[in-house]
């Protein structure tokens, strides 16, 4: 990986962790609860399991996308490509993420090197505004939106473009610890080619939910 690659990479996880709030208070409608049935004697009865999710059209032209369970990736691309968006979807273990540069992400943030520097070892406050203008306007930014699960607006995308979600579950996370958590964080893209497998490496600094006094919507009350 080169010098600019391994910068971009840990502006990106600095841009992530400043966001953490959205991380932690992040819905996708919970887990399905265990459902009890009773079979007759004579005629047995077989219960096929819920969804591990839902998907439905707006009248927008949206698609809202409700993850139950973290399984069954396959399946809810699938559904998506009924709905004319292609989508690679990838679900993580707890501080894991997917290697970086497996795609060429639309909109890429324009710094030079010595901006570059200057975020990452002054943490200069110019060149973070700059990096966080750019991150809202890049289409991942606006045309998939985490809102009560996951917005996509295929009006947004051209032919050819891949919707590229990473999603991160964290199974020890408790919401109603009075430590502060993630549960559960998305990484959003949208490719402009061809998308590599998911290669899980760790992720540094995953955990962190950020400072009380600067994203307080990350500290809410224990059991909100």
């Amino acid at each position: 990986m080169s010098f600019e690659e391994r910068l971009l990479v840990e502006i990106k996880n600095e841009f992530v962790t400043r966001r953490a709030a959205r991380k932690r208070r992040l819905a996708f409608g919970g887990a399905v609860a265990a459902a009890a049935a009773a079979a007759a004697i004579i005629v047995p009865i077989v219960i096929t399991p819920d969804p591990a999710y839902a998907v439905t059209r707006n009248s927008d032209g949206s698609i809202q996308i409700t993850i139950k369970e973290f399984r069954d990736a396959d399946g809810l691309e699938r559904e998506l490509a009924g709905l004319g968006v292609r989508a690679d979807i990838t679900y993580l273990q707890a501080g894991m993420a997917c290697e970086h540069n497996r795609y060429q992400d639309v909109g890429a943030v324009n710094l030079t090197r010595e901006e570059m520097k200057s975020l990452l070892k002054d943490k200069d406050p110019k060149v973070q505004a700059k990096v966080e203008r750019e991150m809202a306007q890049r289409l991942s930014e606006r045309a998939i939106q985490v809102k009560n699960g996951v917005v996509i607006h295929p009006d947004m995308l051209s032919p050819g473009q891949t919707v590229v979600l990473e999603v991160m579950e964290n199974t020890g996370a408790s919401p109603e610890s009075d430590t502060p958590q993630v549960l559960s964080s998305v990484t959003k893209g949208v490719a402009a080619g061809v998308v590599k497998p998911c290669v899980q490496v760790p992720q540094s600094g995953w955990n962190d939910v950020g400072d009380p006094s600067k994203n307080p919507e990350a500290f809410p009350p224990a059991g909100s």
